[in-house]
């Protein structure tokens, strides 16, 4: 019998063809809404979409996989962009990046990535027509710029969510989660729907894009807390578009505040020729007396600040409690505002125990006398967050305007103290909270009202502390005490 010999021709050979149409990409399109239409359309998995666009150093591997670096879609590190382009007909990478710095501010400190969800997030009504926005990623974006519903980052069944990447893991099939819900509409020709081009209704979103790059770069003038969380920030981007652009109409309920500090305040408090002149003298001791010499300044300056809020609360809302507070030393009171109060001063003064608060105890200096330190021991961190950024690139900074960052660290301060008070008596309305000694703060910052800090371009101008506040927020509280007759 004739052997036959079969002849296969090697994989580089074959000349793959794939259903593609570069017309069903839409503006601010996301690559995982791009690389799903792809799957979609070819029955292909994200292996496949990393065996046919990875770059040399994905698939010169025994296996392909699904690490982080090869998944990634914020940056694409991994992914080979001629290939990509060859076959969809687009610069897909690219096309993303110019989307990332359109929408994505850089604030001093933060990088942009930040500003992106790691999660999935994606509106429901744009995904039975298999479109993902890559707007949807950007933290500051809480409802579809398209259709206005709320965005969603789980499975409306099963209640999972899905990594912003490539994989199949929790898509087990385009447009399809492993629990079998499918978000594309089963009944739709997706060759048509995807040729229809989404439009962004809401004016925000909008006016964000829109903006100018010179009024863009007024971003890098912002101070944003890190303690502050964007997941659940309802009206940050019309929050920071009033704050960048005096023109800019808000759509949002919050009353927008604005304290200036004086003209010029970044000329005053220079002792920078003072710090160099140090320097250049070698003398160790002079050096330690003068950095002592400025954070004595430094808390001095916030522990007045501190002191002239508690006086102003024992004098409005703490007016008739004042005896309870003494009472409460020994826990003979009942008072919801002397709880709140005593618990508010414990904690921020690093007392051990409600009784040593106003009772000749002074707050503890947990720092060497040659470290910054803040009067609040409960926001050490989160002012040294803000001074981290304030100094971003300039390590001697305060010695050049210590007025000005004293200003700084005063007005957070202001703004954490009186918020950790409010967050006290809400603690307070429950009275089986009343007996109880807390050995930690009950909560962080995730009450806090939104605030940034403007830095001017120019010496002669002022900082500003910008806030936004709802009008129910921080009214006086209804509690009743039971030393008095009705509310307090």
């Amino acid at each position: 019998m004739r052997k036959l010999k079969c002849v296969f021709p090697e994989y580089k050979e074959i000349q793959r063809q794939f259903t593609w149409n570069p017309d069903w990409i839409s503006d601010y399109e996301s690559p995982w809404g791009i690389f799903e239409k792809f799957k979609y359309a070819n029955c292909v998995t994200a292996k496949d979409i990393l065996f046919q666009f990875g770059n040399e150093e994905v698939l010169s591997r025994r296996s392909i996989s699904y690490s982080q670096q090869n998944c990634n879609l914020i940056d694409m590190p991994r992914l080979n962009n001629e290939s990509i382009t060859n076959i969809l007909k687009l610069d897909v990478k690219a096309r993303n990046q110019e989307f990332m710095n359109l929408m994505a501010f850089v604030p001093r400190h933060r990088p942009y990535q930040d500003f992106f969800r790691k999660q999935l997030t994606f509106c429901l009504t744009c995904m039975k027509k298999g479109f993902h926005s890559i707007l949807n990623q950007f933290s500051l974006i809480h409802v579809c710029p398209i259709h206005g519903d709320p965005l969603s980052d789980r499975c409306p069944i099963c209640d999972k969510s899905y990594p912003y990447r490539l994989g199949d893991d929790a898509l087990t099939a385009p447009f399809q989660c492993s629990c079998g819900h499918q978000y594309l509409s089963g009944t739709c020709n997706y060759s048509e729907l995807w040729e229809s081009k989404p439009v962004i209704q809401s004016t925000e979103v909008a006016d964000w894009i829109s903006m100018h790059y010179k009024q863009k770069i007024n971003f890098n003038d912002l101070i944003l807390s890190s303690e502050i969380s964007f997941r659940n920030l309802q009206g940050g981007m019309d929050f920071i578009l009033q704050a960048v652009d005096p023109s800019y109409k808000s759509i949002q309920p919050e009353k927008h505040y604005v304290v200036k500090s004086p003209s010029r305040i970044m000329v005053y408090g220079n002792y920078n020729k003072e710090f160099e002149s140090i320097r250049e003298s070698g003398s160790d001791e002079r050096y330690l007396r003068f950095i002592e010499k400025i954070n004595e300044l430094i808390y001095q300056s916030n522990r007045s600040t501190f002191y002239a809020i508690a006086k102003h609360l024992r004098a409005t809302i703490l007016r008739d409690h004042i005896a309870c507070v003494r009472k409460l030393e020994l826990f003979d009171t009942k008072c919801p505002y002397a709880f709140a109060y005593v618990n508010w001063k414990k904690f921020i003064e690093g007392h051990t125990h409600t009784r040593q608060v106003d009772n000749k105890y002074r707050p503890s200096r947990e720092r060497s006398k040659y470290e910054m330190e803040f009067i609040s021991k409960q926001d050490d961190s989160a002012l040294w967050d803000i001074i981290t950024k304030w100094e971003y690139g300039k390590p001697y900074w305060k010695y050049k305007h210590l007025t000005a960052t004293i200003w700084i660290i005063n007005r957070v301060l202001a703004h954490f103290a009186l918020n950790h008070f409010y967050s006290w008596l809400e603690i307070a309305k429950n009275t089986e909270s009343l007996g109880l000694e807390f050995d930690n703060v009950p909560f962080r910052y995730e009450n806090v009202p939104f605030f940034l800090i403007k830095l001017p371009r120019d010496n002669e101008k002022e900082l500003e502390f910008h806030w936004w506040l709802k009008d129910h927020d921080q009214n006086k509280p209804h509690l009743v005490c039971p030393f008095k007759t009705g509310f307090g």
